[in-house]
């Protein structure tokens, strides 16, 4: 099963739909032209946000991943409202207030190392996991493609640590500092290869990260021209009724359905 959420009476299996639909998938990750984004600007019709390791609480997302210990991460987080996805087996580790699996809707994802690239695109089944390529990103990318996003754009994916390490200017040791270069390095080769082959099943891959490497491979787009072309398709609403006004122009629309549905036939 692809996720597990415990109700405070025993685990339960949970699943992100598949279905058809227009939204966009932003992923943000934590590289320093996150800070170049307004966050306020992110939140909106026709996109789903995704945030990924410490971008919260500069991103407040519509879902959130990380796939590392929980004291990796600002605690706040736990806390908040929206859902958090942790990888499967951390459900027993612990915060300041006890087992990180006691708190609300945080839901730990089955992930699995695959040889084939393409289960990235493939799996969507209720009964199997995500895939795991040992980054968080991997996993989002195949969660928002899990939940039918065809659209996806990163923001904050510099791949670039020689100036500064992150958006919100924590900076590293040298050891680490050296460990982020090499996987950066990876997930480059990774994303090049998400993007070629994305093609085949209609996913499109792009970048809304301002001097990002993966440029070398992907569109770069503006986030704000983006923005506006999502709120652009939006319907402007009709006039707001009262609910005794709506009902009435309900079921008013329905006896007229009905009755050309009887036609001129008999009425039993």
């Amino acid at each position: 099963m692809s996720l597990w959420y415990h109700t405070g009476n025993g685990w339960t299996k949970h699943t992100l739909a598949y279905r058809n639909h227009n939204c966009a998938a932003f992923i943000c990750c934590g590289g320093p032209s996150l800070k170049k984004i307004d966050p306020q600007k992110l939140k909106g019709p026709n996109r789903i946000v995704f945030g990924l390791n410490n971008v919260y609480p500069y991103i407040i997302p519509d879902y959130w991943i990380g796939m590392d210990d929980p004291k990796c991460y600002h605690r706040d987080i736990f806390y908040q409202p929206f859902p958090k996805i942790m990888r499967g087996g951390y459900q027993n580790r612990t915060i300041e207030n006890g087992l990180i699996y006691k708190n609300f809707n945080t839901f730990f994802a089955d992930c699995s190392k695959t040889k084939d690239f393409d289960d990235t695109f493939t799996r969507r089944s209720h009964e199997t996991s995500f895939v795991w390529h040992w980054s968080t990103i991997s996993t989002a990318l195949h969660i928002a493609v899990w939940m039918g996003c065809t659209n996806l754009y990163l923001f904050g994916n510099d791949l670039n640590n020689t100036e500064s390490d992150y958006f919100d200017s924590v900076q590293l040791n040298a050891d680490n500092k050296q460990w982020n270069t090499k996987f950066y390095n990876e997930v480059y080769e990774y994303l090049k290869h998400f993007k070629t082959r994305g093609k085949k099943y209609g996913i499109n891959l792009y970048s809304c990260s301002e001097g990002s490497r993966a440029h070398d491979f992907l569109e770069y787009c503006d986030y704000n021209a983006l923005i506006s072309s999502l709120e652009l398709s939006v319907p402007h609403p009709e006039e707001l009724l009262h609910a005794r006004d709506a009902e009435s122009q309900w079921h008013a629309a329905e006896g007229k359905v009905k009755n050309k549905e009887l036609g001129n036939g008999p009425q039993i």
